[in-house]
């Protein structure tokens, strides 16, 4: 029923083009989303909220992503990231007075975290919280935060000793909170981001979320919430641009032939049909897991870079197949593609997420799904999933056999371990969510996650020689933009 209400409502209220161009998500929207209750989608019905899992909130974030992503991306980081941590860390009180707003709307969610000198290094955020009798007092500034200038409350993480970190509350008016200008972006350009600063900002003691000194903890948590939902965004925009594609190959012309009559055609489009089922079906596992309570940082993270990916080259191939129409803002495509490239920067590089993946499975925290006992309808692809798994095991033994505690330093050869991990999780996930109906397409979707996956094991082989001539190569042109960059500044000087 509500899918079904938020179909309509975007329908009639989402004009994606016309919401870029302002820049800004209208009020009339905001209103209409609250009215519908997705504010409060995910809160506990005790507090106002509809108290739907994970799961179902990620079936609403992708079909507002199907509409517009700016909008689905406030909706979604609002239910993630901005409440997840006053739900999961509020103490009563604080609760009661800040989520029946939240489930309202009457205040937006923000998460503030990212630093312009730490990024995706979490340890390294300068600002403080301290603790002086019954307030805490906050100093610091944080950078691109998402519904920053819209956003009623921000869940905060400060620094609270040498390695100790705090999540804090902080409603927005309290004095000393400071907010920049809006970001000028490449895509989400309806999406508020803008800087938040800290100037002794004091709140009452009682907004600590959490203890004092495990906030790292907590905001790892909160953030496979926001992984997960912002994939589910990602199922979204591939939706649309699957069927901006089929729409015109069905219906454009060339060499006295429709495009989708052409098997190279048809292959793309499949290749989007196939990839779109892995993707959902990793994003509804790894949703399924959060709300059973089942350890899931490590697959959370691995849907974050799936889904990422996939959406970034389904819009991508969407273009292609557009040709020239492709480029032209008229035919919508382009917005796709400007607004999913930064789901592969935020809420974790794909490149560090990677990194921990792959740490993931050398330290045996990454759990290995097996699945002849599972599951037997697609028993041939069951198989080839387990073949792999064994795979990926005997090549993390290897490469702790080889390296030891030096394989931290082989980042090259951990992406790539990474990268299989990633596929291997998508095949299983997909052969997992198969039906008789499905068997095509999962067909498709595993033959080419395996493929992957085994190309990513074969380049382990020689990637350390690659590495030591790419740093060769490196350095001798950072060598070269320090000298130009010298020379520049005496140019500059004389």
């Amino acid at each position: 029923m509500l899918l079904g209400e938020v179909r309509r409502f975007s329908r009639r209220h989402l004009d994606a083009a016309a919401i870029e161009r302002a820049g800004r998500v209208p009020e009339d929207v905001v209103r209409g989303l609250a009215d519908l209750g997705l504010f409060g989608m995910a809160l506990p019905v005790e507090h106002g909220g509809a108290g739907l899992t994970l799961r179902d909130a990620c079936a609403v974030i992708a079909e507002l992503a199907t509409w517009d992503r700016s909008v689905a991306t406030m909706v979604g980081l609002h239910t993630g990231l901005g409440t997840r941590g006053i739900v999961a860390h509020g103490v009563a009180d604080v609760t009661a007075s800040v989520l029946p707003r939240l489930a309202t709307g009457e205040w937006i969610g923000a998460f503030a975290a990212t630093e312009a000198s730490a990024g995706s290094d979490l340890m390294a955020v300068r600002t403080t919280a301290r603790l002086e009798g019954d307030t805490i007092a906050l100093d610091g500034e944080k950078s691109y935060v998402t519904n920053g200038r819209i956003a009623g409350c921000y869940t905060v993480l400060a620094r609270t000793g040498a390695r100790g970190h705090a999540l804090v509350l902080v409603p927005k008016d309290t004095p000393g909170l400071g907010i920049g200008a809006e970001e000028n972006k490449l895509g989400i350009r309806a999406s508020s981001t803008v800087t938040v600063s800290f100037a002794d900002v004091r709140v009452p003691a009682s907004h600590l979320l959490g203890s004092s000194d495990r906030g790292l903890e907590a905001a790892y948590a909160v953030l496979s919430w926001g992984r997960t939902l912002m994939a589910s965004g990602c199922v979204g925009t591939m939706r649309a641009a699957l069927d901006a594609s089929v729409a015109h190959v069905t219906s454009r012309r060339q060499f006295r032939r429709l495009l989708g009559d052409f098997s190279a055609v048809k292959t793309r489009v499949a290749d989007q049909v196939a990839m779109l089922f892995a993707t959902e079906a990793l994003v509804d596992s790894a949703a399924t897991a959060l709300d059973r309570g089942d350890p899931a940082e490590a697959l959370t993270m691995a849907v974050k870079v799936f889904a990422s990916e996939r959406a970034f080259e389904a819009c991508d191939g969407a273009i292609q197949l557009h040709g020239a129409l492709g480029v032209l803002e008229d035919a919508g495509v382009a917005r796709l593609l400007r607004d999913c490239r930064v789901t592969r920067i935020f809420e974790g590089a794909n490149d560090v997420l990677l990194l921990r993946i792959a740490a993931a499975r050398l330290t045996g925290r990454a759990r290995t799904t097996r699945l002849r006992a599972r599951y037997v309808s697609l028993p041939d692809l069951a198989e080839e999933c387990d073949s792999l798994a064994e795979h990926l095991d005997a090549a993390a033994d290897a490469l702790r056999a080889a390296y030891g505690a030096a394989i931290v330093g082989k980042q090259g050869v951990l992406i790539h371990l990474g990268r299989a991990e990633v596929a291997h999780l998508a095949a299983v996930a997909a052969v997992v969510h198969a039906t008789k109906e499905d068997d095509d397409t999962v067909t498709l979707a595993v033959r080419r996650l395996l493929r992957d996956a085994t190309g990513e094991l074969d380049a382990l082989a020689d990637t350390t020689d690659v590495e030591r001539v790419s740093a060769r190569v490196a350095d001798r042109l950072y060598a070269a933009a320090e000298a130009d960059a010298d020379g520049a500044g005496q140019r500059r000087a004389s």
